[in-house]
């Protein structure tokens, strides 16, 4: 089907999810009543933008029981819960039943055969995610070690070596962790042929080449292992979308080509967005304008087998959508035909929450330090990537956490300084090292939450 007709049919889609929910989800009636919209009035994906109001964490959960909104009331067949981190303080819920489930165990199957052929390959998939986020895989076997570090170890030491390959699901900073450990745990990873799968954070580039170099990945021989960004949101689903091939080669031409750079992504960009293909199947996906002036994504979840549907639902994350046919118009009027999209799948571009901290001399973002703390490898192997960043006066002020066992010493602190400041616009920047067990909150750091930077 041609990216034109798939679009077209994901908005009819999502119009068909809205008359679903104002019909039988009690929750969203009363929403619609609240806000004075009739649902008659929505007949197209003109007015459905239009005149459907948004909804968020706040309009959704926190303001009503999960039988309210569930279609018809019914939670009798629901076969899995699921919870958001908890980042924001409040909790957000997703629920699949039986026939739901298959429809995500389907989505996560097809991204895993595509790029590492799991039908014919025995893989061994680790799922590192913080406790309670499932990975619907049927293809691998699967073992879900959540952020227990020794027993990522013990099952790579003791299993791993009887399967072609192993997939390491985490989240960045654990990822990290675990890989960095793994070295002084005497795993010699390229042994063991390992892809990566993660999401949550924005991922520095420069993450990308330093886990790399340790597993042994070789962008030339993609059967060395290869590195999977996934966008996921708990409530809505596990893989909404993940980085192909096409979006790798795009952000990383965007990073080197400042012409492309300027048309994809804006004038100003202040770090490389998440670029990820997604599936309008399932998900019709929106960026309208806030009062701020940010585009902002908004989902719809279209599937009729979902028991809690999401109409026109904010993440809060700022993004763009581009179709396929858009995506290309860009890439020609930049002579950049050699990235011209093989899967006709239409692409966001997504900045995550965009926080920042303002100085003098404009904003600064952790996605930028990020990409400093990485840089270069050795100054990076003697840190946790974990960090806080302020503003003292004029100066940018970054405490970092050094690995246990890492000495401070003033030219690793100079280091820092010279990357942090390399990859911002700040042009005082004062670098703070500190022992692993001297970090604030070190002891609660079980990689269960996302970290907070600022």
């Amino acid at each position: 089907m041609s990216s034109d007709k798939l679009h077209r049919k994901s908005e009819r889609s999502a119009v068909a999810a809205f008359h679903r929910a104002a019909k039988r989800v009690e929750a969203y009636r009363k929403f619609l009543d609240a806000n004075n919209v009739k649902a008659d009035t929505v007949t197209d994906a003109d007015s459905f933008s239009s005149i459907v109001p948004t909804t968020n964490k706040e309009s959704v959960f926190a303001a009503n029981d999960l039988p309210e909104l569930c279609v018809d009331g019914k939670t009798s067949d629901v076969s899995a819960i699921f919870t958001s981190s908890g980042f924001s303080s409040s909790f957000s819920f997703g629920l699949d039943t039986e026939k739901s489930a298959k429809s995500g165990s389907r989505q996560i199957d097809l991204m895993l055969e595509m790029y590492l052929h799991t039908s014919s390959i025995p893989t061994l998939l680790v799922n590192a995610l913080p406790m309670g986020i499932h990975i619907p895989a049927t293809l691998p076997a699967v073992f879900d070690s959540s952020t227990r570090a020794d027993s990522v170890i013990a099952v790579i030491k003791k299993a791993a070596p009887i399967y072609k390959q192993v997939i390491l699901a985490a989240e960045q900073p654990f990822l990290k962790k675990r890989i960095d450990e793994g070295l002084y745990d005497g795993i010699y990873w390229p042994s063991y042929n390992v892809s990566v799968i993660t999401g949550a954070e924005i991922m520095p580039e420069n993450l990308r080449t330093y886990i790399g170099s340790i597993l042994g990945h070789d962008p030339l021989r993609p059967e060395s292992g290869r590195f999977i960004l996934n966008m996921g949101v708990s409530e809505v689903g596990t893989s909404i979308g993940h980085e192909t091939d096409d979006c790798r080669r795009l952000r990383q031409a965007a990073r080197d080509d400042e012409e492309l750079s300027k048309a994809l992504l804006g004038p100003s960009s202040p770090y490389l967005p998440s670029v990820i293909q997604y599936f309008p199947q399932g998900y019709y996906i929106e960026t309208p304008q806030d009062e701020d002036g940010q585009t902002r994504m908004v989902i719809t979840t279209t599937s009729p087998s979902r028991p809690l549907p999401l109409i026109r639902y904010e993440t809060g994350d700022i993004a763009k959508v581009l179709t396929c046919n858009e995506m290309g118009e860009i890439l020609r009027s930049c002579g950049r035909e050699d990235l011209l999209p093989t899967v006709q799948l239409p692409f966001i571009l997504q900045w995550g929450r965009g926080k920042y901290l303002s100085l003098d001399i404009g904003a600064i973002y952790p996605e930028q330090v990020k990409e400093a703390i990485y840089a270069e490898h050795a100054v990076a192997r003697s840190t946790t990537a974990n960090f806080f960043m302020r503003v003292d006066s004029d100066s940018l002020q970054v405490d970092i956490q050094l690995r246990r066992g890492a000495a401070k010493s003033a030219q690793l602190e100079a280091d820092f300084q010279r990357l942090i400041s390399e990859w911002t616009s700040a042009e005082k920047v004062s670098v703070n090292l500190i022992p692993f067990e001297e970090f604030s909150d070190s002891l609660e750091l079980t990689y269960q939450r996302k970290f907070r930077y600022l």
